[in-house]
């Protein structure tokens, strides 16, 4: 056990633990640091158990890991108070794995609570992570220009913000990287999921992000608890959602502004009279007008090697309107897909 009242609690550089591993009970600062109260650099080797750990606040990071350590950190339950830097930092070439096994409690006064910097190689894994952001324009995960190729794992998630004045859930922006960012117990039926409510944005794209995210356990079927409630849910930084990278919010209820994320809307027409607009009971003209559609389909249904019309003055009132920001296209036998963001319009949609 190591206790401080007004200075770091523990600063290994530079070393190689042996086979049989460093092991503290707790690890406590009672009142303040300058600088960081535990800071773990270029530590190799073996196994290095932090126990629990409890900070009271800190001119900088709670917990920094960094600059090629590729030892395995284990930490208990712990909690922390201020830090004016990342409350817990994991950066630069890290590549051993980094666990956080009890229940993690962070409030946020400034920055970030979880910031991964640079690249991380190494696997980090929560297993359960509560963050309380509590000043206007911090983030609770912070990713972003992060190289992820190892797996971020946070099994039970709750993030909550007294604040909605540029306070992020979840920043992605520039992440890259072949590792998964699993958010939400992945446990078909699993007891945790994850939640984030009161930030300004939700989850946090640019375009150049491309990486894979699991927000909730992904499957939309059992357990569909997980949730985002924020002014944009889901948002980018000005720059347009990612065109690369996979993203999955199935078991998600979203609760804001999700009008960034409205898809292309198709409604097919044919010569017959009725259907419901879809590809296999196609509709009307008038039933065309009426849908909140943005591309409508023209289709010949009646398959006997002649082309048949779609009356208008049968269908509707002898025309057919086509609102702004919308496409009219027509297939024949033997047509290709039509990609219709060159005709103007946008997919919008959640990143996928």
């Amino acid at each position: 056990t190591v206790t401080a009242s007004q200075g770091p609690i523990l600063n290994l550089s530079d070393i190689t633990i042996g086979a049989g591993g460093v092991t503290f009970d707790n690890l406590t600062l009672t009142n303040s640091v300058v600088g960081t109260a535990i800071r773990l650099s270029n530590v190799d080797g073996g196994v290095f158990n932090g126990g629990i750990v409890s900070i009271g606040s800190a001119s900088g990071s709670g917990i920094l890991i960094t600059n090629d350590g590729s030892a395995t950190f284990n930490f208990g339950d712990v909690t922390m108070g201020q830090t004016l830097s990342p409350s817990i930092r994991i950066s630069n070439a890290v590549t051993g794995t980094v666990n956080f096994n009890g229940t993690t409690s962070l409030t946020s006064f400034d920055s970030s609570s979880v910031r991964l910097s640079g690249a991380v190689a190494g696997p980090v894994n929560f297993a359960d992570l509560d963050i309380n952001l509590v000043t206007d324009n911090t983030t609770g995960i912070d990713l972003s220009g992060t190289t992820l190729n190892g797996n971020l794992t946070i099994d039970d998630f709750e993030l909550t913000s007294t604040s909605a004045t540029g306070t992020v859930g979840i920043d992605l922006t520039g992440t890259t990287g072949s590792g998964t960012a699993q958010i939400g117990d992945a446990v078909v039926g699993g007891a945790n999921d994850a939640n984030i409510s009161g930030v300004n944005d939700g989850v946090l794209f640019s375009s150049t992000t491309n990486v894979n995210l699991v927000f909730g356990d992904g499957e939309n079927a059992t357990d569909v608890d997980s949730s985002i409630s924020a002014v944009t849910p889901i948002n980018d930084n000005g720059t347009g959602l990612p065109a690369s990278g996979s993203y999955d919010f199935d078991d998600v209820t979203l609760t804001g502004d999700t009008s960034n994320l409205e898809a292309i809307s198709v409604y097919y027409i044919d010569q017959i009279n009725g259907g419901t607009g879809s590809a296999t009971n196609p509709g009307t003209i008038s039933g065309a007008e009426a849908s909140t559609a943005n591309v409508y389909v023209l289709l010949d249904t009646n398959i006997d090697g002649a082309s048949d019309s779609i009356d208008a003055s049968v269908q509707d009132t002898g025309s057919l309107n086509l609102p702004d920001d919308a496409a009219l296209i027509a297939y024949n036998s033997g047509s290709t897909a039509i990609d219709v963001t060159t005709l103007g319009l946008s997919p919008g949609g959640a990143p996928a």
